[in-house]
């Protein structure tokens, strides 16, 4: 075939194809009418309280109680006290740097995954990507994993904004479904619902399920997105329900990304959360390990605590680091979510080098970067400053169940995160999604307090609400629960 010589006159003939504009008065792309829906449905709601007053023990206690923002305000203080301390930072600060993030800090994240919820695996620096938040993380990740009209299994009842990072910019599907842990009472762990009966179904068959359900629709199935600790539940993923759902990712070629931005606030000593990337290595045969490639090559050391040593599983090596990801943050377990600092760690080479460019859309401050790093590699205070953040967490978290408890009013109990889910179903004039928000809005006008309902969630059916409990001093969610019963009015209908 001659090469073809592109002319003027080649160029002029065939002009770029351009996207319908949405009208001519707004003069906006036709994509951007899918950012036009506010991300969190109660924005509207906390800016009129903020406006109002907030609530204050003494000087506003009729103030407004805001219950919805997955924030973690107890360890501000402590947090910015030690950032304070960090003097003298260097000049290259002010230049520029990577674009998945400066050394010194992937290198401190690094330490601090191996250290606190990683044990036994080496991670590479050089295999994680720090941008400004983890919705900043996951639009670029599923950016480079997914095309345009692709979709994402995300077990429901999730994190609302999950729907914007998929779709504002990348156009990718979410997929709802509702999966039920064997043994689970009811379904009550894995979807927040207590009258859908015990599945016989497994992890394997739900997922076969919801991902048929998105071929009958069009939608290639390209990711599973689990939450561990969950939100909106704060209850844990068991270790063999999140094995199962790896085995099924790795047999279809699907990508299993793992946010574990609450990974070290499990507040209930009882409870144990073990990441997916640890499970994940547990399914690595001894003959796809990194360990047995390198006998292989003649190398000797360090292969088998590169990767937390031989699994006894029947997948490669290769399989895991291409599809599995875990994301993290230091919005939630270090009380620091206004730094806008996200991370992504994965080993998938294709990926790190897409996001050696995309990542600069993204960055993160070097000054910010460099503070955290002195801030994360001083070892000795970080251990301190996640012991206090966990019992400061476990301490409102039990202020607001003794309060629940008392008035009667049933929720799921919770061992991680910073949120407790409610059931108000009896209280709900019918069962229906319009009942729920007119509720919602009942109790916003007549107690000042803000929730989240649970068809922000996706949750399986009307009346499901959650209250987050790190916002607010301790001492104001007693007074909340007392509100919200006075909306309530006394006993459930039967």
């Amino acid at each position: 075939m001659r090469p073809v010589t592109i002319t003027a006159s080649t160029q002029a003939a065939q002009p770029p194809q351009r996207l319908p504009r949405m009208d001519w008065k707004s003069g906006c792309s036709a994509r951007s009418g899918r950012l036009l829906k506010p991300m969190l449905g109660y924005i509207r709601a906390l800016i009129r309280a903020q406006q109002q007053g907030i609530w204050d023990a003494e000087s506003r206690p009729d103030g407004w109680i805001p219950l919805v923002v997955a924030e973690n305000k107890l360890g501000n203080a402590a947090m910015l006290e030690r950032m304070a301390a960090v003097q003298d930072a260097p000049t290259m600060v002010l230049n520029y740097s990577g674009m998945k993030g400066i050394w010194e800090l992937q290198v401190a994240m690094a330490r601090l995954m191996e250290h606190f919820f990683l044990p036994g695996h080496s991670v590479d620096p050089q295999h994680i990507c720090i941008s400004s938040g983890c919705s900043a993380i996951l639009d670029n990740m599923f950016y480079c994993l997914c095309d345009e009209g692709d979709g994402v299994l995300i077990p429901a009842p999730y994190y609302p904004a999950f729907d914007n990072d998929l779709q504002a910019k990348c156009g990718v599907h979410p997929l709802p479904f509702y999966l039920t842990e064997p043994g689970s009472a009811g379904g009550t762990a894995a979807n927040g619902s207590t009258n859908h009966g015990s599945s016989q179904a497994s992890i394997r068959q739900q997922l076969d399920a919801a991902a048929a359900e998105a071929a009958m629709r069009g939608i290639p199935v390209r990711g599973l997105l689990i939450t561990n600790p969950i939100n909106p539940l704060g209850t844990l993923y068991s270790d063999g329900t999140i094995t199962e759902m790896l085995r099924w990712c790795l047999d279809n070629r699907v990508h299993y990304i793992s946010d574990e931005i609450y990974a070290l606030s499990v507040f209930k000593p009882h409870a144990t959360f073990t990441s997916a990337i640890t499970l994940a290595q547990q399914l690595v045969g001894a003959a796809g390990s990194s360990d047995a490639r390198a006998a292989a090559n003649g190398s000797s050391g360090g292969a088998a605590a590169a990767d937390g040593g031989a699994g006894s599983g029947d997948y490669s090596q290769e399989a895991v680091d291409t599809y599995v990801h875990l994301v993290y943050g230091l919005s939630k377990d270090w009380c620091a979510s206004g730094l806008r600092v996200g991370l992504l760690y994965s080993r998938n080479t294709c990926l790190q080098m897409a996001l050696n460019s995309i990542a600069a859309f993204a960055g993160v401050s070097n000054h910010t970067q460099w503070v955290l790093a002195q801030v994360l590699g001083d070892h000795e205070w970080a251990v301190s400053f996640l012991q206090q953040n966990q019992r400061a967490l476990e301490g409102s978290y039990d202020s607001l169940a003794a309060a629940l408890e008392e008035e009667g009013i049933p929720f799921l109990p919770a061992v991680g995160g910073m949120f407790a889910w409610i059931d108000l179903r009896r209280w709900l004039p019918e069962p229906t999604w319009e009942a729920e928000l007119a509720f919602w809005q009942r109790i916003c006008n007549e107690a000042k307090i803000i929730l989240t309902p649970g068809k922000d969630f996706h949750a399986a059916e009307p009346g499901f609400f959650r209250l987050c409990f790190a916002w607010m001093p301790p001492e104001a969610l007693p007074e909340a629960v007392h509100r919200l019963k006075r909306v309530l009015g006394g006993p459930a209908a039967a």
